[in-house]
């Protein structure tokens, strides 16, 4: 999946691996580690981030 973080000037891309199509880029963003809050992040049985650009 592929986004504009805010105030960027490039896209970022995730690839995602997960037992769900409902993840939104927002989500990923925050669980790649950009967010503060914990409760944000993925839990592997639900997806995984194994790739950026």
């Amino acid at each position: 999946m592929s986004g504009l973080p805010n105030r960027a000037e490039e896209s970022v891309s995730y690839l995602v691996l997960s037992n769900t199509k409902n993840i939104r880029f927002e989500q990923a963003l925050k669980a790649s580690g950009l967010s503060s809050d914990s409760s944000d992040y993925f839990t592997p049985d639900y997806a995984v981030i194994v790739g950026y650009k």
